[in-house]
């Protein structure tokens, strides 16, 4: 089977800094082989890890940052690529471990609505009115998360000021490489 991936479409398959748990938690809800995605390391400052799901388990391959002279290399295993859309176009027809790579995890997204005006004390803060809609970036700690508001800009919010309102799943859905299509579902809780 050829993969159907754009390996330049790095908004699909590159997650940022999400956990180890987290990547595999959502690769563990995709049924089949051969869906990835790239993250940060939080181990190696400045490395990514390739995260696949393989059979009935999650593979966690570190792509090292390497510096060759002038030029930046990526090296997982012992192959080196100039960059990550080479080292993911190669993985779409070479096998990992069990699976090539057939496309990126389905992106989760967590929206909350605001329960009370925060007007945000520290500079890292992101002031809120009551009603309004924001998008989690990421869970950082029980009582502090990073959220961005419609305009694109990110902060840290206080949890208790927020309520979840709806799971929504984006993915990309490439047919050929003239026409790709984008969907959106939401899912109320």
């Amino acid at each position: 089977m050829t993969a159907a991936f754009d390996p330049h479409d790095r908004a699909s398959w590159y997650f940022g800094p999400l956990s180890r748990q987290d990547a595999t938690d959502l690769l563990m809800a995709e049924r089949e082989g051969g869906v990835f995605l790239v993250r940060d390391s939080t181990s190696m400052h400045g490395d990514y890890v390739l995260c696949v799901r393989e059979d009935n388990k999650v593979s966690h391959y570190i792509i090292n940052k390497v510096q060759q002279g002038e030029q930046i290399r990526y090296k997982i295993g012992d192959q080196m690529f100039s960059d990550l859309p080479s080292l993911l176009s190669f993985y779409k027809i070479h096998y990992l471990d069990t699976t090539p790579l057939i496309r990126p995890a389905f992106r989760r997204i967590e929206k909350v609505v605001a329960k009370y005006d925060f007007e945000g004390r520290d500079p890292d803060d992101l002031p809120f009115k009551k009603g309004e809609h924001l998008t989690i970036v990421s869970k950082d700690e029980e009582q502090w998360w990073t959220a961005m508001n419609s305009l694109g800009k990110t902060g840290s919010i206080p949890v208790p000021y927020v309520q979840l309102v709806r799971f929504s799943l984006f993915f990309t859905i490439t047919r050929s490489s003239f026409a790709q299509a984008q969907f959106l579902i939401y899912v109320f809780v």
